[in-house]
C-alpha cells in the first residue's frame, strides 16, 4: 500500500518531509522504491544478516536466525547485495536485538514463539564488509554505508566523516584479517548469535569516541563515559512542537 501510494502521488513534498525504509529484507521492493527515490527524499537501509544468510541454509528449529522481517532465499540475498552495490541502499545497520536463550526458544525450536531479533552489533563491521566486498564494494563506500549516511539521516552534522571540526569517532581495523567471532570473545550480555564462529573478514583493533579510546584489542572495553546524550535533545524538540500545536506555548 505504501509503495502504491508513493508511486501514484505527484504532489510535491512539504518542507521537512523525509521517508526512511528501515530493515529492508525483501529485494522485490527495491525497484519500486528506486522510482519513488527519483521524486521524493527517501533512503533505504538493510542489515548484514539479510546480506549473508539465506533461508535454505538455515536448519529447522534454529531460532537464533529469527528476525523481522524474516531472512529470505539466496536469490533475494544476492539481489539485496546488488542494490547495495548500485547505491539504491544507502545504509546498513545491525538492527541489534538480542535475547536470552529462553526467549529465543532454543530448546523447543518454535519459530512462532521465539523472539524475533538477531544479536549482531559487535559484528556489524566485519559482517557487512564480508558481504559487500564479495560484490566489489570498496572501503570508501563502506564508510558511507556505516557512518556518513546514518549521520546525515539522524541530522548529526558533527559526525560521519573524518574532517577538521568533526567528532573524532574512529575505528582502527584490519580489513584483511579475520574477525574473532568465538564465544570467548563475545562481549554482549546475551551471547546467542548466528555470527558465532563464523568466518568474517575485518578485525577491529581499536575504537575512539570523540578522540577518547574506548576499546582496544588487548584491554577490551574501557571504563568510563565520554559520549553525550542526544535523545533528550530530540525529545525536547518533539515536546516543544506538541506544545505549539496545542497552544500551550
Amino acid at each position: 500500500m505504501l509503495i502504491d501510494t508513493l508511486v501514484a502521488e505527484h504532489i510535491p513534498p512539504t518542507r521537512g518531509f523525509y521517508l526512511h525504509i528501515a530493515h529492508l529484507g525483501d529485494a522485490t521492493n527495491v525497484e519500486a522504491f528506486r522510482a519513488v527515490k527519483r521524486r521524493l527524499p527517501l533512503s533505504m537501509e538493510t542489515c548484514p544478516h539479510y546480506l549473508l544468510f539465506a533461508a535454505e541454509n538455515i536448519t529447522d528449529g534454529d531460532t537464533k536466525y529469527k528476525c523481522a522481517p524474516p531472512i529470505r532465499d539466496d536469490a533475494n540475498r544476492r539481489a539485496l547485495l546488488s542494490a547495495v552495490k548500485s547505491g539504491d541502499i544507502d545504509i546498513i545497520s545491525s538492527d541489534h536485538s538480542p535475547a536470552p536463550p529462553g526467549m529465543k526458544e532454543t530448546e523447543s525450536g518454535d519459530f512462532l514463539k521465539a523472539w524475533g531479533g538477531i544479536s549482531g552489533m559487535q559484528y556489524l563491521l566485519p559482517a557487512t564488509w564480508t558481504a559487500v566486498q564479495s560484490v566489489g564494494v570498496d572501503l570508501f563506500t563502506l564508510s558511507h554505508l556505516l557512518s556518513t549516511n546514518p549521520a546525515h539521516l539522524a541530522g548529526l552534522k558533527h559526525k560521519g566523516l573524518i574532517a577538521p571540526g568533526l567528532d573524532a569517532d574512529i575505528v582502527v581495523w584490519d580489513p584483511e584479517a579475520s574477525a574473532d567471532t568465538s564465544m570467548a570473545h563475545n562481549r554482549l550480555k546475551h551471547k546467542l548469535s548466528p555470527y558465532t564462529d563464523m568466518g568474517l573478514k575485518g578485525k577491529v583493533l581499536a575504537t575512539f569516541v570523540r578522540g577518547h579510546k574506548v576499546f582496544d584489542e588487548r584491554d577490551g572495553v574501557f571504563e568510563g563515559r565520554c559520549g553525550s546524550v542526544i535523545r533528550r535533545k530530540w525529545l525536547n524538540i518533539v515536546k516543544e512542537k506538541q506544545q505549539k500545536a496545542t497552544g500551550e506555548l
